[in-house]
């Protein structure tokens, strides 16, 4: 997701000599913060890897990138149309009160249309990501 403390972007990566903290997550120098939505599986004692959103974490998070596994993930959508993540930005004319406003009702619709939507991964790609943790 975009993050628009971040200029809009999905990634920080902190080249200052100070750590900086973004709701409880410290990035220090040379690490890399992400802005993500996650998902999870709709069954998990299923053989089907099927997934949906997240029911519980509602709004995208700040993750630092030594928590999370470097892997390429394609998933496969496979009911409901297509839902495009907004792009979030603050506003030009300064009225942040007002940006951050819009831009928490654009997640809470985006989030909204996007309950429906179900997605599938490849058993390949599980089997990758898994492994990370065993290694």
């Amino acid at each position: 997701m975009s993050n628009p403390d971040w200029s809009g972007q999905g990634v920080y990566q902190n080249e200052t000599r100070q750590r900086h903290s973004f709701h409880g997550v410290s990035i220090g120098r040379g690490e890399v913060g992400l802005y993500v939505m996650w998902y999870e599986k709709i069954d998990v004692m299923s053989e089907r890897l099927e997934y949906w959103v997240s029911r519980s974490e509602k709004a995208p998070i700040v993750q630092n990138n030594r928590e999370m596994v470097p892997i390429e993930v394609s998933m496969h959508q496979m009911l409901e149309e297509t839902n495009v993540v907004p792009k979030l930005r603050t506003s030009a004319r300064g009225d942040t009160e007002r940006s951050v406003s819009n831009n928490a009702r654009r997640i809470e619709d985006w989030h909204t249309k996007e309950l429906d939507i179900v997605w599938n991964m490849d058993s390949d790609l599980r089997r990758l990501a898994l492994s990370f943790g065993n290694s």
